[in-house]
């Protein structure tokens, strides 16, 4: 194998080569030994224009011809070693302690061959840890209100129906929020999944995935959904089946069965959304988050105030915080915004005690209405022009809602005297809905139903 030279040294013998190379590691002069031998380049090029030399046992993994080095400088240190091929320019050996990594063309395709495997390893873990076959599917009459309410959420404005799935919270073309924070979406859908309602989606992509424990764990807001509901046990609905079910489950009517939970949820959103309001003012002071009590400030004055109201509260207090701070009064930021709790309750309370006609703030960017808040005020309970931003969940509820309730419920005696038709049975779940009354036995499934009179 003949080693190509470079221009300036191919008048020199190998024997001139090594001559000159041994006297210039000795430590003689480059100018003064590029004189000598005629070189005609820069000086600190000298060591650059050596051949390289042959090791005597390395051999290319490739072409099974030796693999060369290049000659060590006289000042450099050997931290690399590199062994290359003058064949096919395959290299091995070191940089710092660390393997070398060649880019030839057979290392190269090795490499995107193992990263094929892997990935094809890697896929039929999580194909196989989140098969749907392997779930127990969850039955549509187990679903609850809240359950009910956060599906058609997803599905309005998270919905990718042509693969039959509910996307990523993080890869979302909705104009709206699907609640008014990203700890009450984690909640979501955190409860669905756990609850059973959905699962994953084994064709997420593979970074919403964990490989630290192969797979086995994933991110919330990365992965993609199926629904895992069926009306039967025996066949999962597919998104639209289920969407169609509980859409119009929703819209037909307030049941009397729905009325703890939806009283809850009445207040959860009308809590995350003043808590949304505080998170925005305090970015804007660039104050730390509020301490933890602040919470349960927010949800003591919810009954007697509104979201709306709430808002001034929160303005000024945070304000204040913000002043306290600034004229160096408050030992840090978070000594400033300890002070916003008990600022928002006095606030309130005086409010409370001095009959104050509370200004009535409107909402910012930001704090837009969600698709949840959509689907129970607008959907569900029907009263439209954002009635729970202006209006206390507590007076909303004792003035409004419960009064639905309470007219739909039967009296004691017609319950008591309530029995199935067919076995007997008192176990039975009563329904009402317009002008029509439903009795369920959960013993024999019998179904019975009255009509109003017209009259």
């Amino acid at each position: 194998m003949k080693i190509k030279l470079a221009e300036e040294v191919k008048h020199l013998t190998s024997e001139q080569l090594e001559e000159l190379y041994e006297r210039y590691i000795s430590g003689e002069k480059n100018q003064e030994l590029m004189e000598e031998f005629g070189i005609d380049a820069h000086p600190n090029k000298l060591v650059s224009l050596f051949p390289p030399v042959m090791h005597e046992s390395f051999e290319c993994a490739y072409c099974s011809l030796p693999l060369f080095y290049k000659r060590k400088s006289k000042t450099g240190a050997s931290y690399s070693m590199e062994y290359f091929c003058l064949e096919c320019d395959h290299k091995e050996g070191h940089h710092y302690n660390r393997p070398l990594v060649c880019k030839c063309s057979p290392c190269s395709e090795k490499r995107a061959e193992a990263a094929r495997a892997k990935l094809a390893a890697d896929l039929e873990k999580i194909s196989q840890e989140y098969d749907l076959e392997k779930k127990v599917m969850l039955k549509y009459s187990d679903l609850s209100f809240r359950h009910k309410c956060y599906l058609l959420s997803l599905f309005l404005m998270q919905s990718d129906s042509d693969l039959n799935r509910i996307k990523p919270l993080n890869n979302s073309g909705s104009a709206v929020e699907l609640s008014p924070s990203d700890n009450f979406d984690n909640e979501i859908i955190l409860k669905l999944h756990r609850d059973g309602a959905i699962a994953v989606d084994a064709r997420s992509p593979l970074s919403a995935f964990d490989p630290s424990d192969d797979f086995k764990s994933f991110f919330y807001r990365d992965v993609f959904w199926v629904v895992n509901v069926s009306l039967d046990g025996s066949r999962r609905l597919s998104l639209e089946e289920l969407f169609k079910l509980v859409y119009v489950e929703l819209r037909d009517g307030i049941q009397l069965e729905w009325e703890e939970e939806l009283k809850e949820l009445v207040f959860k959103l009308a809590e995350e959304e003043v808590a949304k309001y505080l998170s925005i003012c305090l970015e804007q002071l660039q104050l730390p988050d509020a301490p933890k009590k602040t919470n349960e400030v927010i949800k003591e004055i919810l009954n007697e105030f509104s979201v709306s109201e709430i808002y001034y509260f929160i303005k000024k207090a945070t304000e204040n915080a913000h002043i306290f701070y600034a004229k160096g009064k408050a030992e840090s930021r978070k000594h400033a915004v300890n002070t916003i709790p008990s600022k928002v309750l006095y606030l309130a309370t005086r409010a409370s005690n001095e009959g104050w006609d509370v200004y009535k703030y409107n909402r910012i960017y930001g704090t837009e209405r969600s698709q949840l808040n959509i689907v129970l005020f607008d959907l569900v309970i029907g009263g439209g022009d954002d009635i729970a931003f202006y209006k206390s969940p507590e007076a909303l509820w004792s003035n409004d809602l419960h009064k639905v309730f309470d007219d739909s419920k039967p009296s004691e005696e017609a319950v008591s005297n309530t029995s199935c038709i067919g076995c007997g049975s008192t176990d039975v779940t009563i329904k009402t809905d317009k002008n029509t009354l439903t009795l369920l036995c959960t013993q024999c499934g019998e179904q019975q139903q009255f009509y109003a009179s017209k009259n």
